[in-house]
C-alpha cells in the first residue's frame, strides 16, 4: 500500500471512529437500490477492481441470482441467474489486477456442483 492509500485509510478510519463515538445513528451516505419484491438479498460485497462503485448482490427466489449495480448512477449493471442454480458460495476476488472478479460454486438440479470464475469489465 501506497503512502497516500495508508494516508486515506487511516482519514477514514478515523472519521468512521469519530460518528461512531458521536452518536450519529443514520449513515453519511444512502443508496436506494430498486430490486424486485420476490428475491431477498442474502449477500452483499463490493468490487474493488471497480474503485468501489459496483456492489454485487447475490439474492435467492426460486434459484440464485447474482446482480452487479453502479450505486453511483442506481442502475443495474449485469444480472446472472442460471435456471434451477442455487449458489452454495461465492469469493469476490481482491486482486485488483486479476482478469477474475468473482469465483461462484452453485450446486445444479439437485446433485452437481460446480465452479465458475468469472470476470466483469465494466
Amino acid at each position: 500500500m501506497s503512502t497516500q492509500e495508508l494516508q486515506y485509510h487511516v482519514y477514514q478510519a478515523y472519521y468512521l471512529g469519530k460518528r461512531w463515538l458521536s452518536g450519529i445513528q443514520r449513515p453519511k451516505r444512502m443508496h436506494h437500490i430498486n430490486g424486485t419484491a420476490a428475491t431477498s438479498v442474502s449477500d452483499t460485497r463490493f468490487l474493488p477492481a471497480h474503485g468501489g462503485k459496483l456492489l454485487l448482490t447475490v439474492a435467492k427466489s426460486v434459484w440464485s441470482v447474482l446482480t452487479v449495480w453502479d450505486i453511483m448512477s442506481d442502475t443495474k449493471v449485469c444480472e446472472w441467474s442460471p435456471r434451477g442454480a442455487i449458489f452454495t458460495g461465492f469469493a469476490v476476488n481482491q486482486v485488483e489486477e486479476s482478469t477474475a472478479t468473482v469465483a461462484i460454486s452453485l450446486q445444479l438440479d439437485e446433485c452437481v456442483t460446480s465452479y465458475f470464475a468469472c470476470s466483469l469489465l465494466y
